[in-house]
């Protein structure tokens, strides 16, 4: 390992991240809003919502819980939020794309990286 960073830039490209001007100071406090108003208008909501929430209670009755999810994304070895080549539940094999690494867990990896994510949970 070199003790120096020296003519890094002549292997490196690198473009500065300038400054976004900063709204001026209020000396308000921040306050905190429920809802995102900008987002989706109630009407839109109501029409995506429900329709959601009832297909959620069908899995969740059928036995679905968050750890089987957990389960899943680490079994699989997929990353939950990232942008996909299809849906996670076209899912094919070990060799789909979705796929982060080739590498396969055992049941007791899966089950350690699922008890680590419930931890953290519990602790945030």
């Amino acid at each position: 390992m070199t003790d120096s960073n020296k003519g890094w830039h002549s292997e490196w490209f690198y473009v500065a991240n300038p400054p976004l001007p900063l709204s001026r100071f209020s000396g308000h406090f921040a306050q905190k809003i429920e809802e995102w108003e900008w987002v989706t208008s109630k009407d839109e909501k109501k029409a995506w919502i429900g329709p959601m929430l009832a297909l959620l209670r069908e899995l969740k009755v059928a036995g679905l819980t968050g750890v089987k999810v957990l389960w899943t994304f680490f079994k699989r070895r997929v990353e939950p939020l990232v942008a996909r080549v299809r849906p996670l539940f076209c899912y094919t094999s070990a060799g789909d794309p979705t796929r982060m690494s080739p590498e396969p867990l055992t049941p007791g990896e899966v089950r350690s990286h699922v008890w680590a994510m419930i931890k953290r949970a519990k602790n945030a």
